[in-house]
């Protein structure tokens, strides 16, 4: 059946002679305008009557009566509004009935009621939730016990003039209630409501106004980085929104990437006078992985944003028998997209370089140090790693520092003739050792009979012209040459440990 068809049956139905031939009038809509009650009756025949009168439905049933029109007015306006028939402050029910020159008043028709739209604003979340009433007795199509096809909510914000619709109907359905989600800082808001009936009816609620001071979530949380410092504490940068409403932050910690975080500091926002933010995590051990992340808590205590993960470089590093040293190290977060650049820096007798080249996403490194053999180095080397994210790169991360300890490397002659009349190298006897350390060096030689022949304390240098630490063939403290044959020497030195280690053995004095 056709809606025109529908609409001509209805009006048929409810506007046909009654026994006394009078009219029965029919409200078409009640709407509310600038906070008024406006009652329009379907426009019809108006020759036989002489009058409107409009009705105020009570609770009980009674209807008052608040007005009478013109019929062919076929609207009327409740201007004497009091505190009891306000539309902003509650439903209102209204029914209309016709006065005949001679038939006297036809029944009151049905009630039709305002929409009444209210509101409840959640300030934790920056919602607010509009609900309001069914509107009733316009012609049904289908099922509908209202004659509502759908509602549309229109609104407008601060002083815009135009409301606009801000949802499709179908995201209203019959819930008669739609929850909005605000954005704007401090803004004035002003929504109502429109029923829209199957047969071009239309129906206004009463305006609702609001002031809404919204808290501001952070357009801005970044973890820049998390880097050890020298005295082994581990350092953590973020990048706030000051202009955020954040109550206080909330630094997360774990060892696994994607759960088990807890709660380790806390740092108001009112204590933050810049964008960037620093905390210092002081860990007990700084050599094992760990994960961070910043929350922001808001003045409701509703945790509202989270920044990425960001974690240390954590550096292992193993001494090899080839005079090499692995270096290997975490990215700061596994399976990052980003470009990683890494150099390693080497601390030798607390003499730091860094000669590494450039390694760009790799996370191991064989260090060289085969150059070593022959300097005074006690055979302790110490790393650590710094690195730069290409999408970040005014900030650098620092690695723990890990250490590695050579095993002693001992190069003993086994004759040398004082004389000055071989290679200069062969002037004096001495050990080369290399990764050993001068705490507790000593060397001492006997002859064959056990007298002592020389002793000293000094660690020799690979310098052949320096003397320091070396026998020259001569007898202790008297300077006359030794005679030829085999002499016996003890050696005592410490590794890089202090662990001390002995070594004996003999060596030939000649003359060519």
């Amino acid at each position: 059946m056709s809606k025109r068809l529908f609409l001509v049956i209805f009006i048929i139905t409810f506007f046909s002679f009654k026994s006394v031939s009078q009219k029965r009038f029919e409200i078409d809509s009640v709407s509310v305008c600038n906070s008024i009650c406006v009652i329009a009756w379907y426009k019809m025949d108006t020759s036989d009557i002489d009058s409107v009168k409009i009705g105020y439905a009570l609770p009980n049933g009674d209807t008052d009566s608040i007005g009478v029109a013109q019929a062919d007015n076929f609207f009327f306006t409740d201007i004497d509004v009091n505190t009891e028939r306000s539309p902003n402050d509650s439903i209102q029910t209204f029914r209309v009935t016709s006065y005949g020159y001679d038939l006297g008043a036809s029944p009151w028709g049905n009630r039709h009621n305002t929409i009444f739209l209210e509101y409840e604003f959640d300030w934790c979340t920056s919602e607010i939730t509009l609900s309001w009433n069914k509107y009733n007795y316009w012609p049904e199509l289908v099922t509908d016990d209202s004659g509502v096809d759908y509602y549309k909510i229109y609104a407008v914000v601060n002083d815009d003039t135009n409301y606009v619709s801000q949802v499709e109907p179908a995201e209203i359905a019959e819930n008669l209630e739609y929850t909005f989600q605000l954005e704007d800082g401090e803004a004035s808001y002003k929504f109502y409501v429109r029923a829209f009936g199957f047969f071009d009816n239309t129906s206004t609620s009463n305006v609702v106004s609001m002031d809404a001071d919204v808290l501001i979530p952070p357009d801005t949380l970044i973890g820049n980085y998390a880097s050890v410092t020298a005295d082994n504490f581990i350092e953590l940068s973020f990048e706030i929104d000051q202009d955020a409403d954040i109550e206080y932050y909330k630094l997360l910690r774990s060892e696994k990437y994607n759960e088990d975080y807890d709660s380790v500091k806390y740092i108001y926002h009112s204590q933050i006078s810049d964008s960037l933010v620093t905390f210092i995590d002081s860990v007990d051990y700084v050599d094992i992985k760990y994960y961070y992340m910043l929350i922001a808590v808001n003045e409701c205590q509703l945790s509202i944003d989270t920044s990425n993960v960001t974690g240390n470089i954590v550096l292992t590093t193993i001494a090899n028998e080839d005079q090499t040293d692995s270096l290997i190290w975490t990215l700061p977060v596994p399976n990052s997209n980003d470009t990683y650049y890494f150099t390693r820096i080497r601390n030798v007798a607390n003499d730091s370089v860094t000669d590494s080249p450039l390694m760009i996403n790799v996370t191991e490194y064989s260090d060289d140090i085969s150059s070593f053999t022959y300097d005074r180095s006690d055979g302790k080397f110490c790393y650590y790693i710094e690195g730069i994210c290409e999408s970040n790169s005014n900030y650098h991360y620092y690695s723990n520092t890990s250490c590695v300890i050579q095993s002693p490397l001992v190069y003993m002659p086994n004759a040398f003739t004082p004389d000055g009349k071989g290679p200069e190298a062969n002037n004096t006897f001495y050990p080369i050792i290399s990764y050993a350390s001068e705490f507790n060096y000593q060397m001492i030689i006997y002859n064959r009979w056990g007298e002592l022949v020389f002793e000293t304390t000094e660690k020799p240098t690979n310098d052949v012209t320096d003397p320091t630490g070396k026998w020259d063939g001569t007898y202790l403290n008297q300077g006359k040459p030794v005679k030829p044959g085999v002499y016996i020497y003890y050696i005592n030195y410490s590794n890089a440990q202090k662990r001390s280690i002995t070594i004996t053995g003999h060596v030939t004095v000649i003359y060519p």
